[in-house]
């Protein structure tokens, strides 16, 4: 059970959510790209969202995102 579940997370199907906004807001690396704005791209779309790996949202989250981790979460896509 336990391989089936490592398995299951380590599909994409999951967004970063940021959570200390009025609306919540999508981690984007497009929208950053697009706009040169590093690791800082967010969207209120969620159809613009990054969709990556639990275990990629969660390296994200504790790298170049940790100053914003703590008003964040991981969400099933």
């Amino acid at each position: 059970m336990e391989q089936q579940e490592q398995a299951h997370n380590a599909q994409p199907g999951h967004v970063i959510e940021r959570t200390d906004s009025a609306q919540p807001m999508y981690f984007s690396e497009k929208i950053a790209r697009d706009f040169g704005a590093g690791t800082a791209g967010w969207s209120a779309d969620r159809a613009d969202a990054t969709v990556m790996s639990l275990a990629e949202a969660d390296e994200r989250l504790n790298g170049p995102l940790s100053t914003v981790a703590q008003s964040c979460r991981v969400v099933q896509a």
